[in-house]
């Protein structure tokens, strides 16, 4: 399976830090997970059980219409996320999905890196708007269907809009 980088890092003053080698691992093993048993992972994803959540570091996953399939939020699943853009604009999960299903489209999103999408979001545990690096991967799970594994970090404090 490919390795492919959209954007999130805890490192702003957090209990935790986690680095981006403990962010792999997460989504290597929930991807192996959902290929073995889709239902089942998704089931624990929501709950927040481990090894799919530890602290502050936790999975979701995407369908690839941009439906929250799982995640520990239980608020988000469900919810049809085309189209919506972080607070600057950039349409992160449509650009995850674009590399994904190796389509182009502007989804004005600024700087990065190759595999990588810098976004913002709000950091739950901080309520600041912060830059994020979330790695995915793209899996075909036991039910047959292709999902999207996300897991990552919050970097920094955002200030203003990358230009």
């Amino acid at each position: 399976m490919k390795w492919l980088l959209a954007s999130s890092l805890f490192l702003t003053f957090s209990a935790f830090a986690f680095t981006d080698a403990d962010v792999k691992s997460l989504i290597d093993k929930t991807g192996e997970d959902v290929v073995k048993d889709s239902k089942g992972t998704f089931e624990k994803i929501k709950k927040g059980e481990a090894p799919y959540k530890k602290d502050d570091l936790y999975v979701f996953v995407y369908d690839t219409d941009l439906n929250m399939v799982a995640h520990p939020d239980a608020k988000l699943v469900g919810q049809n996320l085309k189209g919506k853009g972080d607070a600057c604009g950039c349409l992160f999960r449509d650009e995850i999905l674009n590399r994904v299903m190796k389509t182009a489209g502007d989804t004005n999103c600024k700087g990065g890196e190759k595999d990588a999408v810098n976004y913002i979001y709000k950091n739950p545990k901080t309520s600041k708007l912060e830059f994020k690096k979330a790695y995915f991967k793209s899996v075909k799970a036991s039910d047959g269907k292709q999902y999207i594994v996300i897991s990552g970090n919050y970097i920094k404090e955002m200030t203003e809009c990358e230009k």
